[in-house]
């Protein structure tokens, strides 16, 4: 008895293991056999194949520590163990044998992974080479955002950098960082951008609004190196809940529902950048791979101010301009500058003095202002052009709209319109917040708003003024157009990209994604000296203007907000001489941020400028820089209509 249950036992097993051919476990063996040539590891899973791969990759990182002492000969010394196993599955010549078997019903899925120690070398060496020409990248492209006082991207990039350098242990002098050590320079530089960032309150008020929750509104002003931050992220806590608000022209508004005893001001800035939906693949590993940077000792301010209790409930007054409750600024701590006034304009701009040259102008601003305190909007329809007045009821009805501060207007004088700016405000969509700033544009005759906008960035901005290859009348033009545009997606006016867009454009969308999906012939068509524009987790899409207007209302519907914010503009034009009537390509650097998804990256536009008004022919979306030269020669102006 005793001997059949064992031939019973042994004919069991082997029908177990049926699922796996001759051919599967003879090159197992072969590869088990010949330990000096593969590195493998083995795993079962009751779930399916794909956990069991995952597991197996774990047991071959094993393996690798524990053979460790012909990898770092044959490497060099700067590896160690923990960096070599912390690699492992970041390979993609993984090879795997899955199969199945069974037992009393119950399935059970294998997957034996292996890679030749060859090949595994190979890879980690190509895969340092190519995390170095990536920190020298970021640290490159963090001083020129510092630069342009952009500080969040300079802390995104830098920490990048760093959380990179400390993956592979690559630290060398490099001429980018003064020839110190590049994990030190790293270090002290994210230490000094957040010690360098000087906070005031922006004036001694704050302001009381009955209608929403979060009742009062403290203004304060961020600057670096004596001018205002273009972009910052920071956080702060409001008494009920953490909050984010994106710092913008150096203004941010931290909104609480009640001040009472509040002693002082405090938010943290933002420093690490480590959302996977937010990164390439190479950063997602970089994080994954060890312990994340810190700079928390660091990325808190704070601003001491007091509050007197007898001003918690301030009325409107008969003007309908809501109370403002005094604070009195305590005596600031050592560190905490007196306020920095913005101190140049880098070009000249044709402004006129509105109180004398146009007093009914300003008198239509400041009661469009106290309107959108009050929220009695209709109180002053009568300042808008019916076209006017639908973008105004778009804008307003768009997010929860309350004036930040007293504006101090300023009148331009364009070629076609009176540009006023601005009207400073913050716009809630449920928790998330942002800073905005509105631009009027009365007509010359009709004395009303013709159309209404929101602001670029300062850098934005100042970065079309100053192309002085450019007609000051070409350059008011361009800056209405983008901001057209911005305001277009943050109020979902889909009749204006309907209006702007050529009917036979060339539209590209990108997306990260860490699918990695990739359309490989419009990659193919834009390689160049400037390298691919593809990277991995970066997902493509081709469309003509019905299928992007088609997606576009479906990504309207979708998310409670979209907020674009613009950088860095880049001009040239399509054709000389530079007129109106003419075409320029214009490329910024756009952060995109909705309630579904958010990325960074180049928005490049190829646009007429028609009497009837602006037109895109090409629109493209890349993670990276690609010269203007470049896109010139794959879309040449010729390729359409820009008869007038």
């Amino acid at each position: 008895m005793k001997k059949i249950l064992t031939v019973f036992s042994t004919l069991f097993a082997v029908l177990c293991l049926s699922a796996q051919t001759p051919e599967q476990s003879a090159r197992i063996q072969e590869i088990k056999a010949d330990e000096t040539k593969y590195f493998y590891g083995e795993s079962t899973s009751l779930i399916n194949n794909a956990d069991a791969f995952n597991a197996a990759i774990q047991d071959m990182s094993r393996q690798v520590k524990s053979t460790v002492d012909l990898t770092i000969t044959e490497m060099n010394d700067r590896y160690d163990t923990e960096s070599i196993i912390r690699s492992a599955a970041a390979f993609n010549n993984v090879n795997k044998i899955d199969y199945s078997t069974e037992r009393n019903g119950q399935k059970s899925y294998v997957t034996f992974v292996y890679i030749s120690k060859a090949d595994y070398i190979k890879q980690l060496k190509e895969s340092e080479a190519q995390a170095i020409e990536r920190i020298n990248n970021l640290i490159e492209e963090a001083i020129y955002q510092e630069g342009k006082v952009n500080i969040a991207d300079a802390l995104r990039n830098l920490g990048w950098a760093l959380q990179l350098a400390k993956q592979y242990k690559y630290n060398t002098k490099l001429e980018l960082t003064d020839n110190r050590m590049v994990q030190s320079w790293l270090d002290d530089k994210i230490k000094s951008i957040l010690e360098s960032i000087e906070v005031v309150l922006e004036d001694e008020k704050v302001y009381y609004d009955p209608i929403d929750y979060d009742h009062y509104t403290i203004n304060i002003y961020i600057s670096y190196g004596d001018r205002p931050v273009s972009h910052l992220d920071i956080n702060y806590f409001n008494n009920e809940e953490n909050r984010s608000v994106s710092v913008k022209n150096g203004r941010a508004a931290l909104k609480y529902p009640k001040l009472s005893g509040q002693k002082n001001v405090s938010f943290n800035i933002r420093y690490r950048y480590d959302n996977p939906d937010e990164m390439e693949e190479d950063m997602v590993r970089a994080f994954k791979s060890g312990p994340k940077i810190s700079y928390d000792r660091f990325n808190t301010k704070t601003i001491p101010v007091k509050l007197n209790d007898e001003q918690t409930q301030v009325q409107a007054d008969a003007n309908g301009d809501w109370g403002k409750m005094n604070y009195e600024i305590a005596e600031m701590s050592e560190g905490i500058p007196a306020r920095v006034e913005e101190r140049y304009r880098e070009v000249q701009r044709v402004f006129i003095d509105a109180a004398t040259e146009s007093a009914d102008l300003l008198t239509a601003a400041a009661d469009i202002e106290k309107a959108l305190r009050s929220r009695d909007y209709e109180s002053v329809y009568k300042y808008f052009t019916p076209e006017a007045l639908v973008k105004f009821q778009m804008m307003t009805n768009a997010g929860q709209i309350s004036v930040s501060k007293t504006p101090q207007l300023k009148f331009e004088r364009a070629t076609h319109y009176i540009r006023c700016s601005s009207i400073p405000v913050s716009v809630k969509n449920g928790k998330h917040s942002r800073n905005e700033s509105i631009v009027l544009r009365f007509g010359p005759d009709s004395r009303l708003v013709e159309s209404i906008g929101y602001a670029l960035t300062d850098n934005a901005e100042n970065d079309i003024f100053r192309s002085a290859d450019w007609q000051m009348d070409s350059r008011y033009a361009i800056v209405k157009f983008m901001e057209d545009y911005q305001t277009a997606y943050t109020t979902k006016d889909k009749d204006y990209l309907d209006m702007v867009f050529n009917g036979d454009a060339i539209i590209i969308t990108g997306s990260v994604s860490q699918k990695q999906q990739k359309n490989k012939k419009f990659m193919k068509s834009l390689e160049s000296n400037d390298g691919p524009l593809y990277v991995k987790g970066v997902f493509y899409e081709n469309f003509n203007k019905d299928q992007f207007l088609k997606n576009l209302e479906q990504t309207f519907a979708k998310n409670s907000y979209i907020h674009l914010k613009y950088h860095d503009a880049v001009l040239t034009r399509a054709v000389t001489p530079p007129t109106l009537s003419e075409a320029f390509w214009i490329q910024l650097k756009q952060d995109y941020n909705s309630s579904s998804y958010n990325d960074k990256g180049f928005l490049t536009l190829q646009v007429g400028m028609k009497p009837s008004g602006a037109e895109i022919y090409v629109r493209t979306w890349t993670p990276n820089r690609v010269s203007l030269s470049r896109m010139k020669s794959l879309f040449p102006l010729s390729n359409f209509d820009t008869s007038l």
